[in-house]
């Protein structure tokens, strides 16, 4: 959860909700997810979800739920997004 906080707020955002989610296999790795909640304006959301999966952390975007928000204090391109990620544990460096 640190890693997903620390590249929402390199985008200005923060989350509404955090909830953890059941853990999965990947490749053979333990993978550990999150379902995120938060609101933004549409360039930000874009960043910070292309920003999960080209970091340096194995995070991966199993389903994003977006929808306008129309936020006064956000502006009218605001989203409302519902993300869950899952990030493997144990991976080997190299």
């Amino acid at each position: 959860l640190l890693r997903l906080r620390e590249i929402a707020e390199s985008h200005g955002v923060s989350f509404t909700s955090v909830a953890g989610l059941p853990e999965r296999e990947a490749m053979g790795r333990r993978a550990v997810g999150a379902r995120i909640e938060f609101q933004a304006s549409d360039h930000r959301v874009a960043a910070l979800l292309s920003s999960l999966e080209r970091g340096p952390a194995f995070l991966f975007i199993r389903r994003a739920q977006l929808s306008a928000a129309g936020s006064e204090e956000l502006g009218e391109d605001a989203v409302t997004a519902s993300v869950e990620v899952y990030g493997v544990t144990g991976w080997p460096r190299s």
